[in-house]
């Protein structure tokens, strides 16, 4: 993670990076130690949005797999969408549309100017979703 947050910052200089997606950063797959020794966790900059205690996982594990990290502020409200208990679907049907529950969360850009041309706009979700979504 350190070498993407690293490689789009010198790319792209963006106002803020958001790392977000299925990271993989608990339980089997990374243990408390490894955890604790990411670089970013070694600086107060960086924030998990999804603390270590949640769970976005739609099987029995308690897993918190999927996260948003970032320097950005204006990150707020970061959770776990539970579309089973949302929209009241049994667990075999929820695990057949996903076996992770979406990540939400509000963003806040004071940066984000709507008196600006569409064009500058345009540039800088390119940005967002060419390396994050897509």
């Amino acid at each position: 993670l350190d070498d993407v947050y690293e490689h789009v910052e010198a790319t792209l200089s963006p106002a803020a990076t958001i790392l977000l997606g299925a990271l993989n950063a608990d339980c089997s797959y990374l243990s408390d130690a490894e955890y604790q020794a990411l670089d970013f966790n070694k600086t107060s900059d960086f924030k998990w949005q999804i603390p270590k205690t949640g769970n976005t996982t739609v099987g029995s594990t308690d897993c918190a797999y999927d996260n948003v990290v970032s320097k950005f502020s204006g990150i707020e409200n970061a959770a776990a969408f539970d579309f089973k208990s949302a929209f009241g679907i049994d667990q075999s049907t929820a695990e057949s549309i996903s076996i992770h529950y979406p990540v939400e969360f509000d963003l806040k850009m004071p940066w984000f100017n709507l008196k600006k041309s569409a064009g500058e706009h345009d540039k800088i979700f390119q940005c967002i979703f060419r390396y994050y979504c897509c």
